[in-house]
């Protein structure tokens, strides 16, 4: 009877409950405000330190909403912005669904998922896209919002409201980790970013935002963004007894016939 009562609700709270477009429109609006410009300030750091020691031919942002770059195109020979929506975003983009990326399988070296799992129609799906698309030994660094945080206690309240980000799903490091495992990635390193509380006032005064600097060494994950940085394995060769016993016995058929059927010298 709890379960019932209980399931229709979490459903509720967990629906986008709007088209992917408008989802992608609002997140844009959004990171146009001071709160926004702090909030892809502090990301736009990090990640570029991240990508600081990693280079390769292709890069892929798929993006919900920033239409930025957030990749240096000096350290790769490509990158491209995947979005839902058309935008003037000074690089090449792709319009498609993350869930089906028009894109061949491991041909891409480097992805950056922003914010991502949070906003699209199946996250589970978008994960499976990525590994399908990137390279053995690729990299992909995920950018999301912290549901152990301040900003994630405001969600709850403006989630009524359906309002970018509040209406972000909040996905907990432990259950993207899961995801990560069983589509074979390895989580490399961890971050955690903005600690001052969601309101523009705290961002906009340097003295008010100092007050919640102490968060990051008392709760050191109490961030409102999570950045993850993972690395698709690398499949490797199990030699087993019945496994090698097979390449003994080809071995031993291919000499066979190649002295069966000797090569003529001209």
């Amino acid at each position: 009877m709890v379960k019932r009562v209980t399931k229709p609700i979490k459903q509720w709270f967990s629906s986008r409950g709007d088209l992917p477009q408008k989802r992608e429109n609002d997140l844009n609006h959004w990171f146009q405000t001071p709160l926004g410009q702090y909030v892809f300030a502090q990301e736009r750091k990090q990640i570029q330190s991240i990508l600081s020691s990693k280079v390769g031919q292709h890069i892929l942002q798929l993006d919900s909403g920033l239409y930025q770059p957030l990749f240096d195109n000096h350290r790769f020979g490509c990158g491209t912005l995947i979005s839902v929506n058309e935008n003037r975003a000074p690089c090449p983009t792709i319009c498609c669904k993350p869930e089906a990326l028009g894109i061949a399988n491991e041909s891409v070296d480097a992805i950056l998922a922003h914010h991502l799992l949070d906003y699209c129609d199946n996250p589970y799906e978008s994960l499976r896209e990525i590994s399908r698309v990137l390279i053995p030994g690729g990299d992909c660094i995920f950018v999301g919002f912290n549901p152990y945080s301040l900003w994630a206690l405001r969600g709850l309240l403006a989630r009524l409201f359906k309002r970018a980000p509040w209406n972000a799903r909040f996905i907990s490091y432990g259950r993207i980790q899961d995801w990560m495992q069983l589509l074979e990635f390895e989580v490399q390193e961890r971050y955690s970013l903005v600690y001052a509380p969601p309101s523009s006032k705290f961002v906009g005064s340097s003295k008010l935002g100092k007050l919640f600097s102490p968060l990051r060494y008392i709760f050191p994950w109490s961030g409102a963004v999570n950045i993850i940085v993972a690395k698709k394995k690398t499949p490797g060769m199990i030699m087993t007894p019945q496994f090698e016993k097979a390449m003994i016995l080809n071995a031993v058929q291919n000499q066979k016939v190649s002295a069966a059927n000797p090569t003529r010298k001209n």
